[in-house]
């Protein structure tokens, strides 16, 4: 399966580290911003990023130099940071580089509008950034991203909800059941308990485990069986599908953050850095300065 969204076990297998010249180590201080622990060779791939990316507010021509001028930017600090948990995710500089101008790109790009319309959401229904995700219960990078995005949205005071679509893909058996079964759950008020156990019982998704999950959240086996049976739920689904489909969705997990691709490796750090991003664009309907 390929995703856009690698986790970071995975994230580790797409990137070859080959270190910068030594003479760039020396450019930016990463002490004051809470980097000094960061391993080698990865500080010398943020050192050499952080001398050639500009920040997103304007602030200087690349994060190290608005950084020395202006270091309590939180743009460029947060631009800083990204460039490390990718470079720990085994990113060189030009990796870094290409990301973070993929990245800093869908902030410009137009706005999908994700149809939200009776969809499963999780977190504060006023949060300043809506996670949309095209998932498929039996991907497991869907299944690996499942506890991080809950845990955003779930965290006290987050910043972010999180909404579920339908994307079953046609390669994994078992996918358009396993939808079929939380569409059910959906309608009787149960849609994230059967989330979350079909996704902690992956190899378990034939018509007999569906029912078995279906008890044990308190719903009515046989009545799910029913529901599998004459398909009721099959359209809807698909038509979760493709709009995804028609919104540039070609794999799971595939996240949109505010109606924006997000186009980083799905990795807590990076993700909880991108937050902070969209809620701040949301606030200001752009960067900003500070």
């Amino acid at each position: 399966m390929r995703s856009p969204l690698p986790v970071a076990a995975a994230a580790l297998a797409l990137w070859a580290c080959a270190g910068p010249s030594a003479s760039a180590a020396g450019a930016l201080d990463l002490t004051p911003f809470g980097l000094e622990g960061l391993p080698e060779p990865a500080r010398r791939h943020v050192v050499a990023a952080a001398s050639s990316v500009a920040p997103p507010c304007g602030c200087g021509s690349s994060v190290a130099e608005c950084l020395r001028a202006h270091p309590v930017c939180r743009h460029a600090e947060r631009a800083l940071h990204l460039m490390a948990s990718l470079a720990q995710l085994g990113a060189t500089a030009a990796d870094i580089r290409r990301e973070l101008k993929a990245y800093y790109a869908s902030f410009q790009a137009p706005l999908a509008a994700v149809d939200l319309t009776d969809v499963p959401c999780r977190g504060r229904p006023d949060a300043k950034v809506t996670m949309v995700e095209f998932s498929d219960f039996e991907c497991p990078g869907c299944s690996a991203a499942r506890l991080l995005l809950e845990a955003e949205a779930d965290l006290p005071g987050s910043q972010a909800r999180l909404c579920f679509k339908y994307f079953p893909l046609q390669s994994h058996p078992h996918a358009l059941a396993a939808a079929q079964a939380a569409e059910f759950a959906r309608g009787a008020g149960r849609f994230w308990e059967m989330h979350d156990a079909l996704f902690e019982h992956q190899g378990a998704l034939q018509t007999a485990d569906l029912k078995a999950h279906a008890a044990s959240v308190g719903l009515d086996p046989d009545a799910l069986e029913r529901a599998l049976a004459d398909g009721r739920s099959v359209e809807r689904i698909q038509r979760s599908k493709e709009e995804g489909r028609s919104l540039g969705v070609d794999s799971t997990p595939f996240l949109f953050l505010n109606g924006r691709p997000y186009t980083l490796p799905l990795d807590g750090p990076l993700l909880s850095r991108a937050l902070e991003d969209h809620a701040d664009w949301a606030g200001r309907q752009g960067w900003g300065t500070d």
